[in-house]
């Protein structure tokens, strides 16, 4: 009897019990057949429904140039329990090394969902030739949803900073050489930066179009009028590896040599090469235009246009507008030769128009580089 009078209290018991912000209600059914019916009911705070504090950071994290643009990819958070991510910035002057801080990466380049993000127009990239800009990416949450966000949301991972540092596009140093035959060594007033782009233009009052560079140089364009008139090439040395200080080169049979050198940061270490284009003047001239044979592929790519004149003395040189001199070489025995380069702008053939001293016979390159 006693046993089955506390089956009867047992039936008639609600038990009510608060657990983590959720009510859970028990009650024993009546009759034979015992059951247990449990409600859980949950609440969410609009402010805090990201249940776990920490936000993970993305990894590797890496930069490609696209002419005046910069095309981020990384590799998702994991776990990622944030909505997306955004992406801040600083302009770093002449370091490569990335700020520790989060609080360093003071401007907002924008917000994604995805692992990519192309830095096409901040104010970023309008910064000195040769200087770094280092971007953050962090993964967020934002309670108003999200992204794209307008601003850096209030939670964003701290456990590790996710950064890379990318050099802004521009001329770095230059040097030129002539060499009384088929020899010149330029040399730079410091050693080359790794990564940078290397250019290199090279003339010859023989009409040879053939030069020899040391390991690592690539043709990107040649020309010629013929013998006895004017030969040029143009070779380049996309994402060296630091620390060249002087380029010997060798045009096989010239007579005389010039030979200009430059180095550019900011442009792209891999298939770097874009268009070319040559011209050889049919006839003695003060002027020229070379144009190149294909539009670029990106706005805001470098474009490097140099001449060479069939001619024993100094010239007064003119470039197109947009297109600033990096240097020039005399004649001493070589052609006298000046090297141009400019920023493209919304793409689109390239065309430079050149103006000299002398009557004479004349090659013009040009290359262009994402």
């Amino acid at each position: 009897m006693i046993m089955a009078a506390a089956r009867t209290d047992l039936r008639r018991l609600a038990v009510l019990t608060a657990f983590g912000g959720a009510l859970v209600a028990a009650a024993l059914g009546a009759g034979s057949a015992t059951t247990l019916a449990t409600m859980l009911s949950t609440t969410t705070n609009p402010n805090n429904a990201v249940s776990n504090v920490v936000l993970y950071a993305p990894t590797g994290l890496a930069s490609v140039h696209q002419g005046s643009a910069n095309a981020l990819t990384w590799t998702a958070a994991s776990p990622m329990n944030g909505q997306g991510y955004v992406i801040r910035g600083v302009n770093n002057g002449a370091s490569s090394t990335c700020p520790a801080s989060a609080a360093s990466y003071t401007t907002l380049v924008g917000s994604t969902a995805g692992t990519s993000f192309t830095d096409s127009g901040s104010s970023l990239l309008s910064g000195a030739g040769g200087s770094y800009v280092c971007y953050l990416v962090q993964t967020g949450y934002s309670s108003a949803g999200g992204p794209p966000w307008a601003s850096v949301p209030s939670w964003t991972s701290v456990n590790s900073l996710t950064t890379v540092a990318t050099a802004i596009k521009g001329k770095v140093q230059q040097a030129s050489a002539t060499g009384a035959l088929a020899t010149a060594t330029a040399t730079f007033a410091a050693a080359t930066n790794a990564g940078n782009l290397l250019v290199a233009f090279m003339s010859n009052q023989t009409g040879i179009s053939v030069a020899t560079f040391p390991a690592g140089w690539v043709s990107a364009t040649s020309g010629s009028g013929g013998a006895n008139k004017e030969g040029a090439v143009v070779y380049y040395y996309a994402n060296n590896p630091g620390g060249i200080t002087s380029v010997n080169a060798t045009m096989v049979g010239a007579g005389g040599v010039s030979l200009i050198i430059a180095e550019f940061a900011g442009v792209a270490t891999t298939s770097a090469l874009d268009t070319t284009g040559s011209t050889a003047l049919a006839a003695k001239n003060t002027t020229g235009s070379v144009s190149t044979v294909a539009a670029t592929t990106y706005s805001g790519e470098l474009a490097v246009a140099a001449w060479g004149i069939n001619s024993g003395g100094a010239q007064t040189w003119g470039e197109s507008a947009g297109f600033t001199s990096v240097t020039t070489a005399g004649a001493g025995g070589g052609s006298p030769s000046d090297m141009g380069r400019e920023t493209t702008g919304a793409g689109g053939v390239v065309t430079e128009t050149e103006t000299w001293t002398s009557n004479a016979w004349a090659v013009g390159l040009v290359a262009v580089f994402k």
